[in-house]
């Protein structure tokens, strides 16, 4: 069943997406776009396909869909995670054009990093009062700085690496201090059982990993017909 991510996380004390606490009401008006399931179900056919050219599906718009309303719920419960579970610096990997960014609050997230591999994404990052720095690499290539790190988030791109855990260890790694790991992936549905096929490889790669979870949540729009399970675990030496 679906978890009302009210039920575990006091909307007074989750920001949205302009900085501000949220209200009983945080992800109104959020679910009532339909439109971008078509392109996400086009966009996850090509799940097991590690030589996408991402630079090219962001500038051309291809990506686009992402941008919609009812696509920024993960982002809302992440931003709550790490306001309850992991403030300070964030690595956001895979971040696209920083949707993520615009969710997070100055109380919470002290530093944002960008990691993506398409120059056209991280150059239309969102802005932000928060200090903010973009890196041009592949999460399997990306290091993190030798720094406390409050959050590593990971949504919606673990389904196109061949080892979804090892590179979030190292990066955690090779931080000074990394409180938690925070993934959040699609979830399948009757419309659409195939996505299993990329998502349930990851989940048991965690289930596997030895990494304590602390906490994961699973939220729907269900006009849209979609929904994202959002993990957070607590990183190696946390």
């Amino acid at each position: 069943m679906p978890v009302n991510p009210h039920h575990l996380y006091q909307p007074s004390l989750c920001p949205n997406r302009h900085g501000q606490r949220g209200t009983p009401h945080l992800y109104a008006g959020l679910v009532a776009f339909i439109g971008s399931f078509r392109l996400r179900a086009i966009a996850l056919i090509a799940m097991a396909n590690n030589n996408r050219d991402w630079e090219q599906e962001h500038a051309s718009g291809k990506l686009d869909f992402l941008d919609r309303p009812h696509e920024q719920l993960r982002h809302a419960v992440i931003a709550c995670m790490i306001s309850q579970h992991a403030p300070g610096e964030v690595i956001d990997l895979g971040c696209g054009r920083g949707h993520q960014l615009a969710w997070l609050r100055p109380e919470d997230v002290t530093h944002y990093i960008g990691v993506d591999v398409s120059a056209s994404a991280l150059a239309a990052l969102v802005p932000s009062t928060i200090p903010t720095e973009t890196v041009l690499s592949s999460i399997e290539d990306y290091h993190a700085p030798a720094r406390d790190i409050g959050a590593i988030v990971c949504a919606e791109a673990l389904y196109f690496l061949d080892d979804p855990i090892g590179p979030l260890v190292r990066i955690a790694s090779e931080a000074k201090s990394v409180k938690a790991i925070i993934v959040s992936l699609v979830a399948p549905n009757q419309r659409k059982p195939n996505w299993r096929k990329g998502v349930d490889p990851v989940w048991s790669a965690f289930e596997r990993s030895g990494l304590n979870v602390i906490d994961k949540v699973r939220v729907e729009s269900t006009h849209a017909g979609i929904g994202w399970d959002v993990a957070i675990y607590r990183a190696p030496g946390g």
